[in-house]
């Protein structure tokens, strides 16, 4: 997150819920990041004993409602299969924008977009600009491809229990130990009390040539149901993440009224590290 000025950034380390709720409280943020693991649908937290704490939906919307956070207005959950709680937070809270994963995904490949949407995010602070979400949501898009990751479910080349791989080193040339996709990211948001999923330059079939590709590439909010998300259903277009940032001059895709992160442009970005299984870097994002 070095892009991101430090005086505007707090830390929480080994978190536990309450430590969460404290620095929520203390530093009003507009965003709010959570780096980590979820386990059956649940933020994966540390208590100060060492062991985990699994808080339900409900408790992680209560500890973020307005009358506790009034200037947050973006959540980024940083851990896999988390698409459900992203649902969840803006069906109750229709003021936030939630980005999540809907998948498992690769650590490395998290962290990448984590450091694409973080550098847009310091580029506006440091202009003194109100954050475009969806403009930083593309920029992740853009440094993912181009650390050479590709959108899609990783469990669905993944060997099954019992192959012969999975008991010696991983080979390098095959898909089931080297998925070729890597995780589906997805950006929500609730507009006239509808949830809506950001689909980046998705179609119902990949283009093979790349100018086909960039002219018929579309940027559009489209409405997703708990149902959809639950089970994955609401991933059936394919994402094409070159048709998200194949643009003639390099910039981002033009975005319908893109929603800005308004108000104090000054508020800080409190980063949730729940346990030591990863650790902030300088150089890196969470």
């Amino acid at each position: 997150m070095r892009a991101v000025p430090k005086q505007f950034v707090s830390v929480e380390p080994a978190a536990a819920l309450e430590d969460v709720k404290q620095s929520v409280r203390q530093h009003n943020p507009r965003i709010l990041l959570f780096s980590g693991h979820s386990f059956m649908g649940s933020l994966a937290f540390e208590l100060p004993s060492g062991r985990i704490e699994l808080p339900g939906a409900s408790e992680f919307v209560e500890l973020l409602r307005p009358e506790h956070a009034p200037r947050l207005q973006c959540v980024f959950l940083n851990g896999c299969n988390t698409a459900d709680l992203g649902f969840t937070l803006v069906s109750q809270m229709p003021e936030l924008m939630t980005i999540c994963w809907a998948t498992i995904t690769e650590d490395n490949a998290a962290r990448v977009f984590a450091q694409g949407f973080y550098d847009a995010v310091g580029a506006f602070i440091a202009d003194g600009e109100p954050v475009k979400v969806e403009v930083a949501f593309w920029a992740g898009l853009e440094r993912f491809r181009k650390d050479g990751f590709n959108l899609g479910d990783p469990s669905a080349f993944l060997h099954p229990r019992g192959h012969p791989h999975l008991s010696r080193p991983i080979d390098l040339t095959c898909e089931g130990c080297m998925p070729i996709v890597h995780g589906s990211v997805v950006l929500f948001r609730k507009a006239d009390g509808i949830v809506q999923r950001l689909r980046m330059g998705a179609m119902d079939r990949l283009p093979t040539e790349p100018e086909k590709l960039r002219l018929t590439s579309r940027n559009a909010w489209v409405q997703v149901t708990h149902e959809s998300v639950s089970d994955g259903t609401f991933l059936a277009h394919f994402d094409a993440l070159a048709a998200a940032s194949l643009t003639t001059d390099g910039t981002p895709p033009e975005l319908a009224a893109p929603a800005e992160v308004t108000g104090d442009v000054q508020a800080p970005v409190v980063v949730v590290v729940p346990s030591d299984l990863q650790k902030v870097d300088a150089d890196t994002s969470v």
